[in-house]
């Protein structure tokens, strides 16, 4: 009976030795290895209240970017945000809310986008990385790469983007491939425009015979040159205001290439 017992004894303490490192991490599964940087055996340090995880998850997705209220997927936080400034930008009668005091407003689409493009740049963390460019035939960046989403870098790319006027034609290729080249860590752009480039198409496509020849040629070689320039593989995301027709379907195009998603913004 003895030796019962103690055998009884030694089985017991085996089980508990088993048993209590399973039951402090019951219900977790991790398998070993690089990617989550836990060894075999190594217990984990988990908050006591499961509920933090949740919250912080919600506050994650609660800071993605978004823009015309439409929220953008990011892999990193970094963001830029490319706007048109062409002639065709500066029809006029458009509501919009002025970013500055909130009141309802009547201007141009340039306008709306400025306002939105602010209302954007306001709401980053200050964790994030950011900057913005503007193009007609030429190009303009507010810095020559991102800057920390600080409150004092956001009013500054805040004044330079009120600052902008609508004027010449749409190279809307060249804005987008210096958003893609100032920061290559980036992997963020969102592109509002009205649809229409129209600068530096090359002498085969200006030679091409109908306007909807010209038009589908002239788009393909501005998205032709995106693709090519976008080696870090970034996500465009494309915004038209009042873009239709061809225009609207480049827009869609360089979004569906990239990954990104189209938005059209009605007037």
């Amino acid at each position: 009976m003895a030796s019962l017992a103690r055998a009884t004894f030694v089985l017991l303490v085996a089980v508990v030795a088993i048993l209590a490192p399973l039951s402090a991490h019951a219900g977790i599964f991790v398998s070993p290895g690089e990617d989550n940087n836990i060894q075999p055996g190594q217990d984990m340090d988990l908050p006591e209240d499961h509920s933090n995880l949740l919250v912080a998850v919600e506050r994650s997705i609660d800071e993605m970017p978004s823009f015309f209220d439409q929220e953008l997927e990011v892999q990193n936080e970094r963001i830029i945000f490319v706007i048109d400034q062409s002639g065709s930008m500066g029809w006029a009668g458009i509501s919009y809310t002025d970013p500055f005091t909130g009141r309802p407003a009547i201007g141009t689409m340039m306008d709306r986008a400025k306002a939105e493009v602010i209302r954007a740049i306001t709401a980053l963390p200050a964790t994030w990385r950011f900057s913005v460019v503007a193009f007609d035939c030429g190009v303009r960046a507010w810095r020559f790469t991102t800057a920390m989403a600080v409150a004092e870098n956001k009013a500054d790319a805040s004044t330079w983007v009120w600052a902008l006027m609508p004027m010449g034609a749409t190279n809307t290729s060249e804005g987008v491939i210096r958003a893609l080249m100032m920061d290559r860590e980036c992997l963020t752009v969102a592109l509002l425009t009205d649809g229409a480039p129209n600068c530096f198409c090359p002498p085969t496509v200006s030679g091409t015979g109908s306007w909807d020849a010209y038009a589908r040629a002239c788009n393909d070689w501005h998205l032709g040159r995106v693709l090519l320039n976008n080696t870090q593989g970034a996500t465009i995301n494309t915004f038209g205001i009042g873009a239709s027709g061809l225009y609207e379907q480049f827009l869609m195009n360089m979004a569906m290439q990239t990954g990104g998603t189209y938005t059209a913004i009605s007037m």
